[in-house]
């Protein structure tokens, strides 16, 4: 992914932001979708290829588990959980929303904390997506284990 030196990719996890860099760890992992492995960094890439500006949102940094929770006797992804509350509040943020999930990981499961990496301008945007200028966005959820 090129960075737009205008609007710098960070990455934010409630807690704090760090300056997104082409060649880290977060430049690419791996995930399993319909039992095959995809490149997260090839699906952001063809996301601005088509004209949009990337969001992606992991239920927990590289090397951690997405855990499970018990809430009222059924089994529940920790992250979704927590994600699907969250993100029906109106006038929410990026930033807001993600450290408030983590308010709840926290205080729920064991080494499990969320991160979104997304444009630095889009961590104050409200999750309804409507853009900025016009833009097109593209909102990516990964709620599993990454590496």
């Amino acid at each position: 992914m090129k960075v737009n030196k205008k609007n710098e990719y960070v990455i934010w996890d409630g807690f704090t932001k760090q300056k997104y860099i082409e060649d880290s760890i977060y430049n690419d992992c791996m995930v399993m979708y319909n039992n095959e492995l995809l490149s997260v960094k090839k699906v952001r890439d063809l996301v601005i290829e088509g004209g949009a500006v990337p969001t992606i949102i992991f239920a927990c940094k590289k090397g951690q588990s997405a855990n499970e929770i018990e809430i009222n006797g059924r089994w529940n992804g920790a992250f979704t959980y927590y994600y699907t509350r969250i993100s029906g509040i109106t006038k929410l943020t990026f930033k807001d929303a993600i450290s408030k999930i983590n308010e709840h990981l926290i205080a729920t499961v064991d080494d499990q904390i969320c991160e979104i990496v997304c444009r630095e301008d889009v961590l104050e945007m409200e999750m309804n997506l409507k853009g900025i200028d016009g833009e097109k966005h593209c909102l990516l959820v990964f709620d599993m284990c990454r590496g």
